[in-house]
């Protein structure tokens, strides 16, 4: 292990759609790779915790966390940073046959100025896509801390969304299905809710329905009414105002409720006769016309499969759910303050972690008062280390006009002598083909380096670099760096 190392945002320049915050526009991409030079600040200030998302198909290692210009983030009220992650194997729902309906509140959500959502987009490929118009579309909410860290949609007991192409899966006898729900209620007593309610639109009388909360029997339920009206009501646990991952499996006679991983009741019969079905709505019920026992709470994710899960299959799908929505572990707590912070002029975070690999992350801001949350980049990641320090010969000098640009800027003048091809290869696949797009950080692990005239952290982008050959698998690196501010 050397001690200069170059960090680059792996997290960070996961796919576009992937990144979610609790702010609207475009602005939150300035914490991402790319757009040089940019901030990123609130439009408002808030009292409430600040939660950065990033969730990929794939997990990625970590090993460095920053934040540059974290002094903003200090100055405006910002008083520690938590890192979370959930460190379940790379997983979607759609590596299990038989999705049906996979909806997600970080992506596929179409929404208003004010957040109301039209649309929840269908990320099973089915195209069982949910809409809203009107004052029944839900509200788009921001990840805080007290929803786990991610986005949902907020449905205020006047608000559904309907999917009646769904309502074709299980309508008719015997049809198996397994739902699950993240899900956080909001009133528990005196209201009937569901989290998903099949009907018909001309009768009132076949349904299946799966309740967050009944307020006649305090409890969650699954019902199902068929065609001839005989009816059958399996409860399944008491409701809860805490987050959590609620859902059904069903093997078209028997029915099971499972609740943040673990088996609840069942199985149970859920057997009655034919039910015809054509209408499905998130949130609420629509049988014969009419809506009700709409939802008082937050959903986050929902996932819909045409089978009875069991086994291993069962088990990847809660794992998944319950570590992204319910338990979310701390991974790394900062305070920050003036000890914490480092670099010129003491404006960056730089932390080095334990090695880690995770499909989701989560970055959370906290403030004692109120902030905008000002700062730049994260620096979310790996490091490359080349095998050696570069060779001390050439300092930093400055770069620009400060008149102009109103800032002074350095140039690193950086010479690795003696990698061979696979350290080659890391630096231009890892650093030099991100070139372009990329804040990169020269960070000294442990401690202070002369190279970087004594900083700990430079955020710094990649101008360019020239590789010489010297022997048989035998390299020099000639780099040429210049400060990011």
């Amino acid at each position: 292990m050397t001690n200069l190392v170059i960090c680059y945002p792996d997290v960070t320049a996961w796919e576009a759609g992937a990144f979610n915050s609790n702010d609207q526009g475009d602005q939150v991409e300035r914490v991402r790779a790319g757009e040089l030079s940019r901030e990123y600040a609130k439009n408002a200030r808030t009292t409430d915790d600040f939660v950065f998302n990033y969730s990929g198909p794939v997990a990625k290692p970590v090993n460095h966390f920053g934040i540059l210009n974290a002094k903003t983030l200090q100055d405006g009220g910002c008083t520690s940073a938590v890192l979370r992650s959930a460190s379940v194997s790379a997983f979607a729902p759609t590596e299990i046959a038989g999705l049906q309906l996979w909806l997600d509140a970080g992506r596929g959500v179409t929404k208003d100025g004010s957040s109301l959502v039209s649309q929840w987009s269908d990320l099973s490929g089915q195209g069982n896509d949910c809409s809203a118009s009107g004052a029944e579309r839900p509200t788009w909410v921001a990840p805080v801390s007290q929803r786990q860290y991610n986005p949902s949609l907020w449905f205020n007991g006047a608000q559904r969304m309907a999917c009646d192409s769904l309502a074709a899966v299980i309508s008719g006898d015997d049809k198996p299905f397994t739902a699950f729900c993240a899900i956080r209620l909001q009133q528990v007593l005196g209201v009937v809710q569901l989290w998903l309610g099949f009907g018909r639109a001309s009768s009132a009388t076949p349904f299946v329905r799966l309740y967050a909360a009944d307020s006649a029997i305090l409890q969650k339920a699954a019902q199902k009414r068929d065609d001839a009206s005989s009816l059958t009501t399996r409860t399944a646990g008491t409701p809860s105002l805490t987050h959590e991952v609620s859902g059904y499996v069903c093997d078209g006679t028997n029915i099971t409720h499972y609740n943040n991983g673990s088996l609840i009741s069942g199985p149970s019969s859920f057997n009655v006769g034919v039910t015809t079905l054509d209408t499905c709505n998130i949130g609420s019920r629509s049988e014969n016309g009419v809506e009700n026992f709409e939802l008082r709470g937050t959903i986050s994710e929902i996932v819909f499969y045409n089978s009875a899960l069991s086994g291993a299959d069962l088990t990847k799908i809660q794992d998944y759910l319950v570590a992204r929505h319910v338990t979310a572990p701390k991974y790394q707590t900062i305070t920050l303050d003036t000890d914490t912070l480092t670099g010129r002029k003491g404006k960056h975070l730089f932390e080095a972690l334990a090695s880690s690999s995770a499909t989701n992350w989560w970055l959370t801001l906290g403030t004692e008062s109120t902030s905008r949350y000002r700062h730049s980049k994260h620096l979310i990641g790996s490091y490359l280390d080349l095998g050696r320090d570069p060779v001390w010969g050439r300092r930093a000098e400055v770069v620009g006009d400060y008149f102009q640009d109103k800032r002074r800027k350095y140039r690193y003048s950086l010479t690795w002598e003696g990698l061979t091809t696979a350290n080659v290869a890391d630096f231009e696949t890892n650093i030099a083909e991100k070139a372009d797009s990329t804040v990169f950080a020269l960070a000294a692990v442990d401690g202070y380096d002369p190279v970087l005239l004594e900083d700990e952290i430079v955020p710094c982008y990649l101008e360019s670099y020239e590789v010489a050959p010297l022997a048989h698998n035998t390299y020099q690196l000639n780099t040429e760096w210049i400060e990011a501010l």
